[in-house]
């Protein structure tokens, strides 16, 4: 408001202020929904990986028993489970960061109007590749801690 006011161009400027604030409180809004999202993505997230990490362990729950009354360690046993868990999360990432790439081009060339709307300053900015590193490493070290968590209540339910 103050910028457009400050403006030698113009004289007068009609400012609405409830108009503004119910503005601002729907963008509030659908922040809060889209948090919600999000956080109920990332707990889909985590079962999901959980899940599959659990379903490869009980296919080789023999194979890991054997190993462990025979005096395998921890690391012997867990490896090959996270070079799966790990193997599957870089080509999920890698697949997911493609899709997301061409669906971010093809919206560009959908809100290409907007940019007359917001005098130029509406751009949609695919992700670089140091967007996709930090991705991948965040998935690969949420991977790694299921892999333990879930060999853990593996190796504990066995002792019972």
């Amino acid at each position: 408001y103050n910028k457009i006011n400050n403006n030698s161009i113009v004289t007068k400027v009609d400012f609405n202020d409830a108009y503004a604030n119910k503005l601002n409180m729907m963008l509030h809004f659908i922040t809060m929904i889209l948090n919600f999202i999000l956080i109920f993505f990332l707990i889909l997230f985590f079962i999901i990986v959980y899940n599959i990490i659990r379903l490869q362990i009980f296919m080789n729950k023999e194979e890991i028993k054997i190993s462990h009354l025979i005096g395998a360690s921890y690391a012997f046993i867990i490896r090959p489970l996270l070079y799966y868990s790990i193997l599957q999360i870089i080509l999920a990432t890698v697949i997911s960061y493609v899709i997301l790439q061409y669906m971010i081009k093809q919206l560009g060339l959908m809100v290409v109007d907007l940019n007359n709307i917001f005098q130029g300053s509406f751009i949609l900015n695919a992700l670089t590749a140091y967007d996709l590193i930090q991705i991948l490493l965040i998935l690969v070290l949420i991977v790694i801690i299921i892999v333990f968590i879930s060999l853990r209540l593996l190796f504990t339910i066995n002792k019972k």
